[in-house]
């Protein structure tokens, strides 16, 4: 059996969950007029809980301006929740380390050369009678 879908007669089903945290995407924007958000929310395990869908109509909309922290403040006002940060932590930037480039070995010191004694043939003069 791969997948079935069977009607029910309405069943009320309540569970309560602890959420810790919700992260913001932005669905789909109308240019000048709109802009539609999903907010997921997760628990402690950073498994997801829910997840709502909020339209930013009007003065809200015209408020986002380009700061993506209004987002935050808006979502938690709008559902009631309390920050526990004021403004989100940036990722941090990549750190590329400069190259490396490796000192030169010194070269070695040629070692002095010590002439060795060389014997010459020494020859004696001789006087032959002429």
């Amino acid at each position: 059996m791969n997948h079935s879908q069977f009607s029910i007669h309405d069943f009320e089903l309540v569970t309560t969950e602890t959420v810790t945290s919700f992260v913001i995407s932005v669905l789909n924007i109308v240019l000048f007029e709109n802009a539609t958000l999903q907010v997921r929310l997760l628990n402690a395990n950073n498994n997801l809980v829910k997840v709502y869908n909020l339209v930013l109509t009007g003065e809200d909309y015209t408020n986002w301006g380009g700061d993506d922290t209004y987002l935050y403040q808006y979502v938690s006002d709008k559902m009631g929740y309390t920050l526990s940060f004021t403004t989100p932590e940036p990722e941090p930037e990549p750190v590329t380390p400069e190259p490396v480039t490796p000192e030169p070995e010194p070269e070695p010191e040629p070692e002095p050369v010590t002439p060795e004694p060389t014997t010459e043939p020494t020859t004696e003069p001789t006087t032959e009678p002429v």
